[in-house]
């Protein structure tokens, strides 16, 4: 198969024996041309595969007599190889060559190991099942992922961050899909991520290169500003992703140098590390470093506004055992956001981040007494919605506890302020785990008051714009399903998320949930949405601490309502396009 190569270099092709190939540097691509079958071979997907410089001459290899150490030999695009063929160049000693694949498809030549060569074991004719890009995202958030000893994942990516509730205490990382990226924040420091069998590797060891790069999965309205932040002059090491230099937005450009391995059955997933932003060691004004104000989850910043939650200043404690934030805030956080300091971090990640939704969040604050409606979650969030939305621009989201009917002119007055979106942390459905996992919930105003609330918002605001949170993986599957149909037809969108358990909390012993059992949690979330005909996926913005209903499209079987639902959505997404323009401008906001 590799005595005699035909070769497309600078547009000609050409015939080499292996001992003639170029010298390294030189832009390979092997054609495929005569590959001969054995007989009763079965025809496989071939790997493409990427062969790094040989440490010495591989002579004794019949295969590729006459090439000579210190080449570099590139294959791609190999559309059939019989599976003999395979295992003949996977078993050769002394070449070290990484098979990967796109999830469910053939993978992409990956970048070139340097100063380490690796001896890939025999290869068998039956090549591992690849999961699509949601089911990773599910395996991720259940089972965690263990940071092997290669990885500089403190150097190429964000901190992790234990801020609000907790929940954001993992390694942001980005997962290839279509139509779009997918954002995770994996478990990476709880129990269970330690024995995870999966396994992030850094795939390649490039020459140094700037600090701070620019990810190739932002969406589409950060690439103009992201793009425009960066250098004029490419490092010569590193230089421009062919995507950055054709001027690109974002997209698979699968150069990165992270992989998830599954060792299980050895299948590699590709995934971008997104970089920590220059703003977040920055300070405010006021002196105070920007990453305690607030922090990307995702590609939208979050910001919780006030003191801790007053379920923890309970004696016993109310707090829910899967919460953290009376150990956050104060402690990672600032216990107390200025006005001015929420504006300036809005600012930063607007500009150098693309964010185009800030969300605030709060804790109980009375919020069933009327007699203390000026210390109320949603009292101490309009002054933030109000200054971020006049002077910043952008999407703007509130989660507080729910107020009873008698107070719903406090919702008026956020809408009024400029909120876009409410969502409703309503938690578990079986009444008994809500009441023992959720006590102070239970005790002060109790799980109606989140579905109440969650169809006057709706109605006030339209289909879509508000959502109901539930954690799937504590209560039964059963539950958590009519859960979500109680969350849709409350004219609410569902956010699912994976029960995770913290370090710091009371459940931190807690079991992770089965994979299994949240697919098909997740296809259920998928369907309700549909049958509802809530838009989905409509505004870019990515959250990494849920899987979004529209990430669980790939969960559900193929069918024309399916169809119809998808196209619908993909036509919204294009009709939004100038409505977020028009809204990333600041502006006084008027219900009118």
């Amino acid at each position: 198969m590799l005595d005699l190569l035909h070769i497309a270099c600078n547009r000609q092709r050409v015939d080499f024996l292996t001992g003639e190939l170029p010298a390294v540097g030189d832009f390979l691509q092997l054609l495929a041309g005569h590959v001969r079958l054995a007989a009763r071979d079965p025809v496989v997907l071939s790997p493409q595969l990427a062969l790094p410089v040989l440490r010495k001459s591989s002579a004794k290899h019949a295969t590729l007599r006459g090439v000579l150490a210190g080449r570099r030999l590139a294959v791609r695009v190999l559309e059939q190889l019989g599976a003999k063929e395979v295992d003949r160049v996977g078993s050769l000693d002394g070449l070290g060559f990484w098979l990967g694949a796109r999830h469910g498809s053939v993978p992409p030549a990956q970048s070139f190991v340097r100063g380490k060569l690796r001896t890939v074991p025999r290869r068998t004719s039956q090549s591992p099942r690849y999961m699509k890009p949601v089911e990773l995202e599910i395996e991720l958030f259940c089972r965690g992922m263990q940071i092997d000893p290669s990885c500089h994942t403190d150097e190429d990516g964000r901190r992790i961050s234990r801020t609000r509730a907790g929940l954001g205490s993992g390694l942001e990382i980005v997962i290839p899909a279509k139509p779009k990226p997918i954002w995770v924040n994996v478990p990476v420091v709880e129990r269970f991520a330690q024995h995870s069998v999966l396994v992030l590797h850094r795939t390649c060891h490039p020459e140094p290169r700037r600090r701070r790069r620019i990810s190739r999965y932002e969406t589409e309205s950060q690439v103009e500003i992201l793009r425009s932040a960066q250098d004029d002059t490419p490092h010569p090491a590193r230089g421009p992703s062919p995507r950055e230099a054709a001027g690109e937005g974002p997209g698979q450009d699968h150069t990165s140098e992270y992989a998830i391995v599954d060792t299980r059955n050895g299948a590699e997933y590709h995934v971008e590390i997104p970089p920590e932003p220059e703003w977040y060691s920055r300070k405010t004004t006021s002196g105070v470093e920007m990453s305690r104000v607030g922090v990307l989850q995702g590609n939208y910043l979050g910001v919780y506004v006030s003191n801790r939650c007053l379920y923890w200043a309970w004696s016993p404690s109310l707090a829910c055992k899967f919460c953290t934030t009376g150990k956050n805030v104060g402690a990672a956080e600032e216990s107390r956001k200025k006005v001015e300091d929420v504006v300036e971090v809005a600012r930063a990640a607007r500009d150098e981040s693309g964010s185009v939704f800030t969300h605030f969040n709060t804790g109980y604050h009375y919020e069933d007494r009327a007699d203390r409606e000026v210390i109320h979650g949603l009292r101490q969030c309009e002054p933030f919605v109000r200054a971020v939305r006049s002077e910043v621009g952008g999407f703007v989201g509130v989660q507080a506890v729910p107020v009873p009917r008698g107070s719903y002119h406090e919702y008026d007055a956020l809408i009024e302020a400029g909120t876009d979106h409410f969502s409703f942390c309503y938690e578990f459905e079986d009444p008994e785990v809500f009441a023992r996992i959720c006590p102070g919930k239970a005790a002060t105003v109790g799980q109606q008051a989140f579905f109440d609330a969650m169809e006057y918002t709706s109605k006030r605001l339209g289909k879509g714009r508000v959502s109901g949170e539930i954690i799937a993986g504590v209560e039964s599957v059963e539950a958590t399903k009519r859960g979500v149909d109680r969350i849709v037809n409350a004219g609410a969108f569902p956010t699912g998320c994976i029960f995770r358990p913290t370090v710091g909390s009371e459940m931190e012993d807690f079991p992770p949930p089965d994979p299994e059992a949240m697919k098909d949690v997740f296809a259920h979330v998928y369907e309700s949405c549909r049958r509802a005909a809530i838009p989905i996926g409509i505004l870019p913005i990515e959250v990494s601490l849920v899987v979004q209903p529209e990430e669980a499209e790939a969960l559900v079987e193929p069918s024309a309502s399916k169809a119809i639902y998808t196209l619908r959505n993909r036509a919204l997404r294009q009709i939004a396009k100038p409505y977020v323009g028009w809204k990333k401008r600041p502006r006084t906001w008027s219900s009118a």
